[in-house]
């Protein structure tokens, strides 16, 4: 540079955000799911459309139709080489395959194949998605054969997620065994649907349990039944089985599940149906000790059990945030053991427990609100006291959003004329501010009583 040339500072721009590409993306991110807004943004400045078409074209599931609409080729090749979920029928797969049969979906993902109802699967429509990159295929269609399943093991190697909605029609037990176990990737998260029994077999069960990777299986309530011959099969592995399942939907005879249970150390989410009795406290579930979310369900009528499996939950399970006992009546339930759930329990979300025989004290109430604060969904089929809260002052349930109770037992009135409306209204406004839906099997006095405060209290969450 010569000593003659005169050099002038560069201009410096004032500070702005949006240029921070980390704070530019934290915006974007709390517009999520907001399409139109964030289409807007796209058109705003230059700086801002790169990143915003990857948000929408990216992280979001764009129709296809959409992709197919977008006029410019290249352009319409760029927004397919960001994709990465794709959700469609074969149906839109076929009217738009003249338009998308060359594009490069390099960076797909996961790929969800919708139901329609006149549609097979047809490999030529499908092709391009199918490629070694797809990690996670859920199909819900009937069509599903032996043939697709080897011509999907043979593309996408490496799929780590197979969720089958709808029970084919033309796949055998041996087409999904040969699947199932000649891949070698190792299966995070596997789901058969119901009605899908003849073909999922115990070896199938077997080798999935010996897979190290897997994190979630979804067997269904009438698929296959963790029996004794199951679980002897599992125990007697060389392998301890399911060492890192974290959640897990099944049928189960109760006495073998039990003894599984202790292999089951890192399970949070159970749902489970049972053929048999109700669980009887002798440990088994209690032994899942990082459980957050559990569903058990007696499969046809219902059935009375015991509630000493639900004490020993509560003394060895801290973590749970979700239960729901269904078709299993609790008949010893109690005011101590409510109590005990409450304490043991205070990040609880969502309780159901059916308490038709049990008549639970106002203090009980006071006790699960008093420690449940996160409580949002209620059910608890048995009696209360609504208007023995009248006079407590604050709010017990300031998050529950849904209420669902057998009976309200009104114990300090005595007829229609010593109620007041207005008290069990206040009641309910005082302790669930936020409740938006509610409901009541029947009433513990007359029928006029029950129109009453339904249609009081009703009116209330209306306004």
């Amino acid at each position: 540079m010569s000593s003659y040339e005169v050099t002038h500072p560069k201009r410096e721009e004032p500070n702005n955000p949006f240029r921070v590409r980390e704070i530019f993306a934290s915006i974007l991110d709390q517009l999520d799911n907001d399409t139109e807004c964030l289409r807007a943004c796209a058109q705003v400045c230059k700086d801002w459309e790169p990143q915003v078409v990857l948000y929408l074209w990216g992280r979001f599931r764009p129709p296809i139709s959409a992709l197919a609409g977008v006029q410019d080729p290249e352009r319409r090749n760029h927004y397919a080489k960001i994709i990465r979920y794709l959700s469609f029928n074969v149906f839109e797969a076929r009217t738009h395959h003249n338009a998308l049969s060359k594009l490069n979906f390099s960076s797909l993902r996961e790929l969800i194949l919708e139901y329609h109802w006149k549609q097979p699967l047809e490999k030529k429509y499908l092709s391009q998605y199918l490629h070694p990159q797809l990690r996670r295929i859920e199909i819900h269609n009937d069509s599903v054969s032996d043939d697709f399943l080897v011509y999907l093991h043979n593309h996408c190697p490496d799929l780590i997620t197979f969720l089958l909605g709808l029970k084919p029609k033309d796949l055998t037990k041996g087409g999904l065994s040969w699947f199932m176990t000649k891949h070698e990737k190792g299966w995070q998260q596997v789901s058969f649907p119901n009605g899908a029994e003849r073909m999922v077999s115990e070896a199938v069960i077997q080798h999935l349990a010996r897979a190290p990777s897997l994190l979630q299986l979804a067997l269904g309530s009438r698929l296959i039944t963790f029996n004794e011959q199951l679980v002897e099969s599992l125990e007697a592995a060389e392998n301890a089985p399911f060492p890192h399942l974290s959640h897990l939907s099944c049928r189960a005879n109760t006495a073998p599940f039990e003894r599984l249970c202790a292999f089951l150390g890192a399970l949070q989410n159970l749902d489970i149906t049972l053929d048999d009795s109700p669980f009887n406290g002798n440990g088994g579930i209690s032994l899942c000790r990082n459980l957050r979310v559990l569903r058990v369900n007696h499969c046809g009528q219902e059935v009375v059990g015991s509630s000493a499996w639900l004490v020993k939950l509560a003394e060895n399970c801290k973590n749970l945030r979700s239960i729901a006992v269904v078709n299993i009546e609790l008949d010893d339930f109690t005011d101590e053991i409510l109590d005990l759930l409450a304490s043991s329990w205070p990040q609880l979300e969502r309780l159901s427990l059916k308490l038709e025989k049990c008549v639970l004290s106002v203090q009980a109430l006071r006790s699960l609100g008093g420690r449940c604060h996160k409580l949002k969904y209620c059910l608890l089929a048995g009696a209360f006291d609504m208007l023995g809260l009248h006079d407590d002052k604050g709010c017990l349930f300031p998050k529950l959003e849904e209420l669902s109770l057998e009976k309200l037992s009104l114990e300090q009135a005595s007829s229609i004329d010593d109620i007041s409306v207005d008290r069990v209204v206040k009641t309910f406004r005082r302790h669930t501010p936020k409740l938006s839906a509610f409901a009541v099997d029947s009433y513990v006095f007359t029928e006029d009583l029950q129109w009453i405060l339904q249609q009081a209290i009703r009116e209330t969450l209306t306004h």
